[in-house]
Parts: structure tokens; sequence; C-alpha cells
């Protein structure tokens, strides 16, 4: 299953915003994406094709209310077929967005990255973007994706929605800049700050500036996979960020490691570690599983832990479910962001205006849905949730419930 290569949801929607696009050219991309999306395996799950049909025309009449407006009105469209992988993007052009990285812990949303002029804003809990909380403006961007799965939703909110400039001017949270009221760290003192919507990008960690040790599965964040090693307690974690092979290791080198890393410590317990995998190829993971299920300990019930969160998608689910399924692996976390039953096998073409679009060609059954009809989902064995306040003293407190098992 290939990795998304397009940008989702509202900020790929603004991306196009950007564009001096005339109206007849954003019209041109909206049938074009009308029709073609009949290629998808199943376009009309959650709408109909006349519901369809009524988006389509409530765009085209927005092209004449200027860029912003009609953008978002084809993400609504977009967002009707229900599919992560179903996006319109310009990957060479960035929408504006609030240049901070807003994470969701036990104790509420904290700003962990920052653009290098708001840096003092690291470790921040914001408590309202423009006079809304997250969980109010989490309410409201449920109209532009309408995914079934709110695990699939979650995911795309925490990585997109909550930062997006053109979703906080579409609800009047903000113009040029934002006001986010805050708090630093849990104090009850409040501070407002008006913070400027930019292409910036928060590139800035706490880690980087000194403000809390770094996690051991921190290190090396440019790379796909890596393997850590604990004696302490006979375990060892493969760090499995992207179903990607890395330029710097191959997988039969990352499934080596693995192999001498349980080796060398004798090995108990292994865990895969893959919050935040967003897919790419299932295949890439099954090397590294043979090789560590040369050991005799971790052949066992039990032995192999997977750690999964609302990012944990695509080929990445499948291989989360495989572990179960096959290998008896405990699931250790939140629920997966992509349901059990999905689409994936991404195929891209080119709208009139150079825009990409990209979609899904195949369906993954997994499991039965429930009686209700709800989508089945990867519901974690143990339920885990991060925390700041462990963080800030540089404890996992996902992966430490995952070897206390």
């Amino acid at each position: 299953m290939q990795r998304r290569q397009a940008l989702t949801g509202i900020v790929a929607a603004a991306a196009c915003a950007s564009l001096p696009a005339r109206a007849d050219v954003q019209q041109a991309d909206l049938r074009a994406f009308r029709s073609e999306i009949n290629r998808h395996i199943a376009p009309y799950e959650l709408v109909g094709p006349t519901q369809l049909d009524g988006l389509l025309a409530d765009a085209e009449k927005r092209t004449a209310q200027g860029e912003a407006a009609a953008a978002l009105a084809f993400q609504r469209m977009v967002g009707a077929v229900g599919d992560l992988h179903t996006t319109v993007s310009l990957p060479e052009l960035l929408a504006l967005r609030l240049p901070l990285q807003l994470q969701a812990f036990d104790e509420g949303w904290f700003v962990t990255a920052a653009s290098l002029e708001l840096a003092d804003l690291l470790g921040m809990r914001v408590l309202r973007i423009g006079g809304s909380t997250p969980e109010q403006l989490h309410a409201e961007a449920r109209a532009f994706a309408a995914y079934p799965l709110e695990a699939e939703f979650d995911a795309h909110f925490r990585r997109t929605l909550v930062h997006s400039g053109a979703l906080y001017q579409h609800l009047r949270l903000a113009g040029d800049q934002v006001e986010l009221t805050m708090t630093r760290g849990l104090d009850k003192g409040l501070r407002t700050a008006l913070v400027p919507l930019t292409n910036a990008t928060p590139t800035v960690t706490e880690v980087a500036a000194g403000l809390r040790p770094g996690l051991a599965i921190e290190q090396s964040p440019e790379r796909n996979y890596h393997v850590l090693t604990r004696a302490v307690d006979a375990s060892v974690v493969v760090v499995y960020r992207r179903c990607n092979v890395d330029p710097t290791m191959s997988i039969s080198q990352l499934a080596n490691a693995a192999r001498q890393s349980a080796r060398d410590v004798s090995a108990r317990r292994a865990v895969i570690d893959m919050r935040g995998n967003g897919g790419g190829d299932s295949s890439l993971l099954l090397p590294v599983i043979a090789a560590l299920r040369e050991l005799s300990a971790l052949r066992a019930q039990g032995a192999i832990r997977v750690l999964t969160n609302a990012g944990t998608q695509s080929s990445a689910l499948l291989n989360a479910f495989s572990l179960r399924q096959d290998f008896g692996a405990i699931v250790v976390g939140e629920i997966a962001g992509t349901a059990l039953n999905h689409f994936g096998e991404v195929r891209q073409l080119t709208l009139p205006s150079g825009r990409r679009m990209t979609y899904s060609s195949r369906r993954f059954t997994l499991a039965p849905n429930d009686a209700r009809g709800r989508m089945a989902a990867l519901d974690p064995d143990l339920a885990a949730r991060p925390s700041w306040v462990a963080m800030r003293v540089g404890a996992d407190v996902v992966l430490e419930a995952a070897l206390a098992l």
C-alpha cells in the first residue's frame, strides 16, 4: 500500500486557495474531481451521487466568493468520500497555518514545537484558539472530514486541522492572526498572545530548546526506523516511524540490528513502536519480525508488544493487526487511526490546473463491523495515553506500560 503523497484535508484545500487561479479553472478542477472520483473503489459509501452533485454545485457557486471559500467548499466535497487517501493538493505550496505544533496529552493541548520566532511559547498549554477550545474546534471541523471512524478524524485533526488557518478563518476565529489563550504548563495564570498565520514551519522543539530531556524514541527523528536496547529489563524496541525503506539503513540491516540487540540482552520482550506511522509498504516489517522470533523467548504469546495511536494508519495498521492476530502480540496505546476495513493502494492523477488528486483503488477488510454497523477498529489491549507531566521528566508512559506487562 502506498503512503499518502499529498497533504490532506483543509491544509491541502487551503494551499489551493493561495493560487491566483481564475474561477473557471477552479470550476474545471471541481468538475474533473467529480468525474474522476468514479475511479475510486467505492466513492458513494457515505454520500450518494446526488448528494455529491449537490456539494459540487455549492462549490461552484462559491468560486465567485473568492479562492478561500471555493477551496473550503472543494474540501467539503473531497471529505464526503470519507477516505483518508482521497485528497486534492498542491505539495509545492503551503497553506497559512498556526506556526506551532500542538499535541494532545491527558492534561490538555500543549505547544511541543514552534517556529523560531515563537519559541517562547514552547511548553504552553493552549486553552482557547480564537475563543474556541480545541474540543470545540474539533467538533466544528467534523463537517470537513467525513471519515467513518472517529479515530481517523482524530488523526486528521491532530495532524492538520488544529493548526489550520483556513479553518480558523472559516469559523471567524481569526483574520491574519489568531489569539491564543494559554497557561505556562499547568499553572493557573492566563496569558494571551496574538500569533500570525504564516507559512513558517514549527521546527524548534522542546528538546532542542533544552526545556526537557528527549525520550529514547525521539532519537534520530529523520530516520524511518531504528533499534533501541534496554538491558535493564531485557527488552529491544524497534521504533518504526514509516513503512518505507530508509536510505541510511536497509530493511535487512534493520532486521540484523534487531536480532543482534535481542541476543545481546537475551530479550524476553520486544516492542514495535508504530505511533505516528502513517503507512507505506506493509511487507517491509516481515523480515524484522522473523529475525526477532528467532529467539525462542520472543515466540511466546505476548512477548511482542505493539504501540499504536491515532497516527497509526494504513499499512502500519495492517502490520499491527497482523502482529496481534498471527503472533499473539499485545497492542498498547490508543485506537489506531485507520478502520480495520479501509481503503488503500493509492492512485493519483492530475486535474486541469495541475493539482494532484489521489484516490484509493482497493478495499481492505480485516474484521466485520459490529451489529450496529459501526466501523471495526484496532482497539488496544491496554489503553495508555501520553502524559505531559511524565514527558517533561523524560518518561514515556505508553512505552513503560508496554514493558511492565
